[in-house]
Formats: structure tokens, sequence, C-alpha cells
């Protein structure tokens, strides 16, 4: 049966050729049809050894996919209810190939489905699903979690009222950050996640507050979290006050600016007190004493490394460079697949020579 379908397809190769996009997962068999089905369209061309040969490896190949498109299509439907994704399952298929080969497909179909599930706004919205799954399937590639993008992907939408074209610039400048840290894209994105309930309450600049504050972490050597902890205990005036006081005190000097601190943004503030400490030394003309410092680190919520870590920093340029990243083009989608396809042939080196 299945060579006479091929020699139905060398009778009108072009008709066939064309007619190529209708289903294949069902009359024709699956994959175990396509060897018969090879032979078929080679006996009905009855041309030359090799140009068959290579029409056949096309046609097989071709087949192959649209059979996983189907399986795909057929997947996404099972897991959320919702039927007809195969065109835009096929769209992102070829987006993805390049760097995902046989597996892009089904990717392709479980990205969709993950944002259905996460993002249950969008479900009558196939454009933004699609324009969203891109950006998550090439993100999760990186190492990205996928929930972490829904997760941002929600509050960027629910809480700053971002269009889906703007929530893909964010994640864009993510990757943009990682790059320019040398960090992995992983890290970030988990991290800007893991974010949300500490820095949700800036709004609107969520991301450049966590942009500029990863950038403290990255300078510091100290964790983002721990960062976080540290602007947590300067977030109310009550607790700045109480906290500069004892400060300047200790240091025997007016060195920090209570009010100045109260309404830096986090990462101001991390530069803030490191500056105020090196400017303590430098009034007093000595290192600051072991007791002094342990009561001082205390009064921030961190160990003596990670103070330490942040009171010796050098923040010089550290705004410029902010700005910078803040206005240098974001990475597109080819640049981002191309980065991809650098990756997995590197990945499959690396195996080959094991």
């Amino acid at each position: 049966k299945a060579a006479a379908k091929g020699d139905a397809m060398a009778d009108n190769m072009m008709q066939s050729f064309f007619g190529i996009s209708r289903s294949f997962s069902g009359g024709i068999g699956g994959m175990k049809g396509l060897g018969a089905m090879a032979k078929g369209f080679g006996k009905g061309l009855k041309g030359s050894l090799h140009p068959v040969k290579l029409m056949v490896d096309f046609i097989i190949k071709v087949i192959e996919q649209l059979v996983l498109m189907d399986k795909a299509s057929a997947a996404v439907f099972k897991n959320t209810g919702i039927e007809g994704f195969r065109d835009d399952i096929s769209r992102l298929n070829m987006h993805l190939m390049g760097a995902l080969g046989p597996e892009a497909a089904n990717v392709a179909g479980s990205t969709i489905t993950t944002i259905i599930k996460g993002r249950k706004d969008l479900r009558e919205m196939r454009p933004d699903i699609v324009s969203l799954a891109k950006s998550v399937a090439q993100f999760e590639f990186l190492g990205a979690s996928a929930e972490s993008i829904v997760d941002l992907s929600v509050f960027l939408d629910n809480n700053l009222n971002m269009s889906v074209g703007q929530q893909k610039n964010v994640l864009h400048q993510a990757y943009g950050l990682a790059k320019d840290l040398g960090r992995p894209v992983e890290e970030v994105f988990t991290e800007m996640a893991e974010s949300l309930p500490v820095l949700s309450r800036f709004g609107k600049d969520f991301p450049r507050i966590f942009f500029d504050l990863s950038r403290a972490a990255k300078r510091t050597n100290v964790k983002i979290s721990d960062l976080q902890d540290l602007v947590e205990s300067t977030d109310t005036s009550e607790n700045v006050l109480r906290t500069s006081a004892r400060f300047n005190a200790l240091l025997g000097g007016n060195f920090i600016n209570p009010a100045q601190l109260l309404a830096a943004k986090p990462a101001e503030k991390v530069q803030l007190i490191a500056e105020a400490y090196q400017k303590a030394e430098e009034v007093t003309g000595r290192k600051i004493p072991q007791r002094i410092l342990r009561d001082l680190y205390k009064q921030f919520g961190l160990d003596a490394q990670k103070f330490r870590n942040i009171v010796k920093t050098d923040f010089a340029g550290f705004e410029q460079k902010t700005q910078d990243f803040m206005t240098k083009p974001i990475d597109t989608d080819r640049a981002i697949m191309n980065k991809m396809i650098e990756q997995g042939t590197a990945m499959g080196d690396k195996l080959m020579n094991q």
C-alpha cells in the first residue's frame, strides 16, 4: 500500500510536492511506511540512481517532519483541549530545526502547551502564544526554565501591562545581561523569577531594578538574594534611621545620609553603603577594627565575608555601565538561534570526542 502511494506521487511529482502539507500521520501508516513509500517513489521515477536516492532521502525527511508535527499537534490537543496548532508548530519547527534537528517539532509542541497552561489569558490569542513560544523554546535550550519564563510573562502582563512583544524585549535583555556578565542563562532567568516576590513592588521599574542589582551582585561577588536582604533591611524609614545612626556612630562620623539611603534604588543602596564605609576608612586613616566590623554587618543582615565583599568593592563607572547596557540593542531571534546552533554543535563535538 505504501509502495502504491509512492507510485502515485511519482506520476505527478510537482503536484505531490506542493500537496505534501496534508497530514501524513494517518493513512500512510506513520513512520513504518516510510521505507516502502520511498521505494515506490523511486520506482515510479524510473530515473538515474543518484537523483532518485537524493529525492527519496528528501521525501523521507519531509514526511518524517510531517509525522512529527502531527504528533506534536495531537499532544497539544491532548494536554490542553485546544486544537488547530499544527501550522503554528510547523513555523516554530522551521525556526528551531537548525539547532534542535528532529526534536524541533516536539519542543515546539511542548512549549506551546506550557504557555497555554501558564497563560490561560492567551488561549484565544494564537499569534501571541507562538511569538512567546519562540522565545521560551530558545532560552530553554540555552538553559533557562520554561516555567520561570512563563512566570515572568504573567507578572509583566498582569502588573506592568506589557504586550507579548514588550515581554520578549525584557527576556532578550535578560539574555543579554547573562552574556554581558558571563553568567549562565539559566541562573539569570531563575534569579529574575525568584526576585518577583521582593522586587515586584517596584512595578514598571522591576526589569531595570533587577538588571542593576544583578550587576551589583556580580561586581561585589555576593548573591543577588543576599543583596535583596540588605535592601529589605533599608526599606523603611524606621529601619533606615536606626541603621544609619548606628552605622555613623560606629564609624565616628556622618558618613551615610539616611534620607539619601531611603530614597535610593536597590543597587544604589549597595553602592552608598560601600562608599560610606570607604569614606570612613579614608577619613580616619585606619582600618576598621574587627569588633566594629562585626557590629556593622549585623546591621544589614549579612555575614562578615559578604559585608566585606560589598564595602571593598570599587563602584567607579557602575552607573555608566548600567546605562550603556540598557541602551544597547537587544539580540534578535536570529542571533539567539545562531548561538543555539553554536552551542549544539559544541555539545555534539564533545560527545564525538569522548
